[in-house]
Formats: structure tokens, sequence, C-alpha cells
């Protein structure tokens, strides 16, 4: 059997210095270039609304007089739902046969269940 060949990869030092220079060098060219200020704000709009799912400003008249700008309010999942589906998968797994699955209020917890050893089980050999 003859011996492995080692491959060389050098190249990959000689590339990653390329591909920093590279960086370097646009961001250099950006930073000297000039901003269109009504081009960079309809971006960040556009932006801001795609990724902000959550309308600004109060929500009803009565929370109208706190200092907030946000109030965040996430999405309804029902967790009672992916209990049981999830109860329904590892039904039959062996491996996860004795976990414990715990629904607390706004989240779900997967343990698995280990036999607890008591002091004097493990003084016996």
């Amino acid at each position: 059997m003859p011996p492995k060949q080692r491959i060389n990869q050098a190249w990959l030092i000689t590339f990653t210095d390329l591909t920093a220079l590279l960086l370097a060098f646009f961001v250099l060219l950006f930073s000297m270039s000039e901003v269109q200020q009504g081009a960079w704000e309809a971006v960040v709009q556009s932006l801001s609304i795609k990724l902000n799912s959550v309308k600004r400003g109060p929500t009803s008249k009565q929370a109208s007089h706190l200092p907030v700008t946000e109030i965040f309010i996430p999405k309804a999942v029902d967790l009672s739902y992916f209990r049981s589906v999830l109860a329904d998968k590892v039904r039959g797994v062996e491996v996860l046969e004795r976990a414990v699955i715990q629904q607390l209020d706004d989240r779900m917890v997967i343990s698995r269940c280990r036999p607890m050893r008591s002091s004097s089980a493990a003084a016996q050999p």
C-alpha cells in the first residue's frame, strides 16, 4: 500500500490574503464616496418596514400617556398543540421514551429523565 500523499494547501493563505485585501479596497472606496441621503433613507425605511413586524406607537388610548414608543407583543403560539405533536413524535423512539416534556408559560422544556442514585445505593457494590 503506497503512503498517502499530503495535499499542499498553501494556496489558501494567499487566497485569504487576497480576499481580505479586496474587502479592504471596497470598504475604502465606499468610505470615500458620497452617499445620496434620499436613496439611503429610502433603503433604511424599506428595510425597517420589512424587518420590524411590530407597529410603533401606543396601541390604545390608555397606553398613550406612557413614554414608550414601541410595545413588543410576540406572536401567539399554541404550545399545547406543539406539546401533543412532540409527544406523539417522541413516543416509540427508544432514546426519547423516558424524556419529560413540560409546558411552561411561554416555552417548552424537554429533559431526559435520569434515575436518582441514593447514597445507600451508591455505597453498595
